[in-house]
């Protein structure tokens, strides 16, 4: 039997998590194409614990411009729709903020 080195040891003040159950995450997607109008954008949640949620659409000047959720939520997985077509094209940042958590992410409105 041949090995291939040692087992990896990490150090005792490491954490590694083997499942993601603590994780937070956003996923912006694009929705279908409504007859010819600016497609609707997908955004995707989880939050692990219940908790207050805010989702807000900010325009390239950091302008809040739309806000989607601002309320208490339970874990689990959420989606919710942005339509753009009262905005003009240009760069949004949707960011998702709960507690001590924020993610931020960067979409393009074209028409």
């Amino acid at each position: 039997m041949q090995t291939f080195g040692s087992p990896t040891t990490y150090p005792k003040s490491a954490k590694i998590e083997k499942r993601c159950y603590a994780c937070w995450w956003l996923l912006v997607s694009l929705g279908e194409h409504q007859q010819g109008q600016n497609p609707v954008t997908n955004i995707d949640f989880d939050i692990p614990v219940s908790a207050f949620v805010s989702l807000k659409i900010f325009d390239q000047l950091g302008r809040e411009v739309t806000t989607i959720v601002s309320e208490n939520l339970q874990a689990g997985s959420y989606r919710m729709q942005w339509d753009g077509s009262n905005f003009g094209s240009g760069t949004y940042f949707i960011k998702l903020e709960s507690g001590s958590k924020m993610i931020t992410k960067r979409m393009m409105l074209i028409k």
